[in-house]
């Protein structure tokens, strides 16, 4: 009895050990990659954002949520929301699409700024099966005060 308790508790401390390794290994992996596509811009994300910043991009981020929402094709896309219009959906199969959007953190400077943020979404066609999708995309919007309205200028994605 006392041999079947002991090899159980073993094999229960090996499995948790094994399960401690394959996350701090794939935690350092993604954190690796992110850090590699974004460059010494990722640091960004760990500065706060200011009150002001905030609601700035709040105001911005509601056009990124039209353009997560729409379904079209690239041309109209890019015609009705200029860079944005690469966040539409723009399968051609697609008729419901959903989708999840998250601010992380903000910066304005008095003509520039930027706005990291997080979206995941998904495409269905007409019968409700999954067409195309996304799930935590990392995203950099960066922006330029145009005529006293900030506008953004380019967007990178973490895919």
């Amino acid at each position: 009895m006392k041999k079947k308790t002991l090899r159980i508790l073993i094999i229960t401390i090996i499995l948790i050990l094994c399960i401690g390794i394959f996350r701090t290994a794939f935690v350092y992996f993604v954190k690796s990659y992110t850090k590699v596509h974004f460059g010494d811009e990722y640091n960004e994300i760990l500065y706060p954002t200011a009150l002001d910043d905030y609601f700035i991009a709040k105001e911005v981020l509601k056009d990124v949520d039209k353009a997560l929402s729409t379904i079209t094709d690239f041309e109209s896309a890019i015609e009705k929301f200029g860079v944005l219009g690469y966040l539409c959906v723009t399968d051609e199969n697609a008729v419901r699409e959903e989708h999840n959007l998250h601010f992380i953190s903000a910066n304005f400077s008095e003509n520039t700024g930027y706005i990291w943020a997080e979206y995941s979404t998904k495409a269905y066609d007409k019968n409700g099966k999954l067409e195309s999708g996304a799930i935590l995309v990392l995203f950099k919007l960066k922006l330029e005060k145009i005529e006293n309205e900030w506008c953004v200028t380019s967007i990178n994605e973490q895919l």
